[in-house]
């Protein structure tokens, strides 16, 4: 008969262990808060004195992103990413470009090869008078 094994021990996270990243997340954002000029509309005294994000908390962020843009979403998001992968400021700005292209490009209506057949012309006749159809008089409520 085989021997018996102990049962794993669950490694379990130190609590800290997310830290770093939430930290760097919430820096991103405050940096895109910044950027985007958030902080004019924030109302945060400390915003407002920084004249940039200067809160903790993502709470412009949340509040404000979904009113920018989507073609500047995509901008800052082509951006970062060609930043991050190490091109020059031209190849960045041709990277942004070929982003917003294959972005209007999925927004164009689709393109129909035959087109619709065009309706056939027909001499215009005089219009025909048709009756307005019966009103019912104003109802009156006797007390």
């Amino acid at each position: 008969m085989p021997a018996k094994r102990k049962p794993a021990k669950r490694m379990r996270p130190r609590p800290d262990y997310f830290r770093a990243h939430l930290e760097e997340r919430v820096r991103a954002r405050r940096a895109v808060c910044s950027l985007l000029l958030f902080w004019r509309a924030c109302g945060h005294k400390r915003c407002l004195r920084a004249r940039a994000c200067a809160l903790e908390s993502n709470e412009c962020f949340r509040r404000f992103w979904p009113l920018v843009p989507e073609q500047t979403k995509i901008s800052l998001r082509a951006g970062m990413e060609a930043s991050a992968a190490g091109l020059s400021k031209p190849e960045i700005a041709a990277a942004i470009a070929r982003a917003i292209e294959r972005w209007r490009a999925t927004q164009a209506p689709p393109a129909t090869e035959n087109p619709a057949p065009q309706p056939v012309e027909v001499a215009a006749a005089p219009p025909r008078r048709v009756a307005a159809p019966a009103r019912p008089g104003p109802r009156i409520r006797v007390l």
